[in-house]
């Protein structure tokens, strides 16, 4: 039975990711940072800047510099913001307010900071939305560690194996399985793998596809 549900938001909520990615593209081009990008993308999606930053030192060599890449990739996306349009992924706020019609408390877990949180929930209207919202900031340890979806569901009072997990990214779907949880992929920019296809309950083409699910799961 599915009890509560906990979102990630870049890629799930908001149609972000691809932000992001030219970002990083222009800050790595700029830096002259030559690596496969699209590797890149898929061993940082999901991660905390910490973990983010040993990652890279870690695989591409302690002399990247890797506070310029951030830096510079933070004031393109802050380029982006300021022309004040955040979109959503399709569904994304009929599919919140259903659950909270329905009474399903929902949470909102991802590895972003609060600062950047709290702005995307000011411009998208959906301040006072989530019952508990989880960041990068409140655990010692991100994704694909489980630690940030299991005490989500503590502070939710909710057994993890009565969470649905809705995520778009390999490092999440993997934090979330490690959890125990009910684990759904809405892919992104990220595929449905083999690998994470036996990690997941199911993989939705979109977020409209979660409430049908979840009253199939909880009428059977």
């Amino acid at each position: 039975m599915v009890q509560a549900v906990l979102f990630d938001m870049d890629g799930t909520i908001f149609d972000t990711e691809a932000i992001y990615r030219r970002a990083w593209v222009r800050a790595a081009k700029e830096i002259g940072f030559d690596v496969d990008m699209e590797l890149f993308f898929e061993r940082i999606c999901g991660l905390i800047m910490t973990d983010m930053r040993a990652m890279v030192l870690r695989v591409y060599g302690e002399d990247t510099p890797f506070d310029e890449l951030r830096d510079r990739r933070r004031s393109y996306i802050e380029e982006e913001l300021a022309k004040g349009v955040l979109p959503f992924k399709s569904g994304a706020p009929e599919v919140l307010f259903d659950l909270k019609e329905k009474g399903i408390p929902i949470a909102l877990v991802t590895s972003s900071g609060r600062k950047l949180v709290d702005r995307y929930l000011q411009m998208s209207g959906l301040e006072g939305v989530f019952d508990v919202i989880m960041t990068g900031e409140t655990v010692e340890r991100g994704k694909p560690d489980p630690e940030i979806f299991l005490t989500a569901a503590q502070k939710l009072g909710i057994s993890p194996e009565r969470c649905m997990v809705v995520e778009d990214s390999p490092n999440g779907v993997r934090a979330g399985h490690a959890a125990g949880m009910l684990t759904v992929m809405v892919p992104d920019l990220h595929p449905c793998t083999e690998e994470l296809a036996s990690l997941l309950w199911h993989c939705c083409d979109t977020l409209a596809d979660l409430v049908p699910l979840i009253e199939e799961e909880n009428n059977n």
